[in-house]
């Protein structure tokens, strides 16, 4: 990937954004339409609930959708941005960050800069050779780190693993690697595909203080998860359900894990008490979640506890 490429990922996911915009506002005005229609004689009112209620769905799927796609494009901004802050020269830094963060035209650069326009093109050339190099930079420093914690292990990785393990490696930095569940399971190198998935998908939480669940960061994962063990480089692949862990006392192993879609749940993950003893997980409808179960969806479980105190 060339910086241009790199840097114009916010860009293509802003419009994507308000495309999806226009479909919420169109499922809107159709929604409107069908409740207006609700009381009519001529139509029936099965048939009435019915529309009222797929019409309602699609909205709802689809501010679902806009939702996590404003959650990429903030992650992806944060990653851009920190390209550009490698970037020393202030024009050209600046240029960068008005392009690409801003989605300025280049005439409204221009005149916010004070130049022309030939010449805010020729130095944009310019700051893209300087980005370019950062980029190949960066992506050596990490393939040095994944390179010398192979050869320590002694781990063989196919070309699709380690791709998938450099883009990894590329967002969240190389600490995984000197201590985890992921970095453990690679040493071993015996692991379930959901355990795996699993020991990725952790990786997906954006703040330092209060770290919370990124959606953008869990699509991520699930990319390059399908990457690492099915050769899979396109959006569509195997897919993949988040399992959230919650409790009201104690903490659980972990918050989130992702399991194969209609595979069995495993690995199975527990939850942890000073005083009270861990019975098992529960869905949101009241239903008990045990090891082997199915798991068809995303789904939130909340832990159980036998009280001793």
């Amino acid at each position: 990937m060339t910086a241009k490429e790199f840097l114009g990922q916010a860009y293509r996911l802003d419009q994507r954004i308000n495309s999806k915009l226009q479909q919420i506002e169109s499922l809107r005005c159709l929604t409107q339409k069908v409740t207006q229609a609700y009381g009519g004689e001529a139509v029936s009112r099965t048939r009435n609930v019915s529309s009222l209620e797929d019409s309602i769905l699609r909205l709802m799927e689809a501010e679902e959708e806009l939702n996590r796609q404003i959650d990429t494009l903030v992650d992806t901004k944060i990653e851009i941005g920190k390209l550009i802050d490698r970037v020393h020269n202030e024009t050209y830094r600046l240029i960068l960050e008005k392009r690409y963060l801003c989605f300025m035209n280049w005439d409204r650069i221009a005149e916010e800069l004070h130049y022309s326009r030939r010449w805010v093109l020729s130095r944009h050339e310019r700051a893209l050779e300087v980005a370019d190099k950062l980029l190949r930079e960066i992506l050596y420093e990490f393939e040095q780190d994944l390179d010398e914690f192979i050869k320590k292990n002694s781990i063989k990785l196919s070309d699709q693993e380690y791709d998938a393990l450099i883009a990894f490696t590329y967002n969240t930095g190389s600490e995984w690697m000197r201590s985890s569940r992921l970095a453990t399971l690679l040493i071993n190198g015996d692991y379930s595909d959901n355990e795996f998935a699993s020991a990725m998908g952790i990786w997906c939480h954006v703040g330092s203080s209060d770290p919370q669940i990124s959606s953008a960061l869990i699509t991520r994962r699930m990319r390059e998860v399908n990457i690492f063990l099915y050769g899979n480089y396109g959006k569509s692949g195997e897919t993949f359900c988040a399992v959230y862990y919650n409790t009201d006392v104690g903490s659980t192993d972990v918050d989130i894990a992702f399991y194969k879609k209609g595979s069995g749940f495993s690995p199975f993950f527990g939850a942890n008490a000073d005083d009270d003893e861990f019975l098992y997980w529960q869905t949101e409808d009241g239903d008990t979640l045990e090891e082997g179960d199915t798991i068809d969806e995303d789904m939130t479980v909340r832990a159980v506890w036998r009280y001793n105190g």
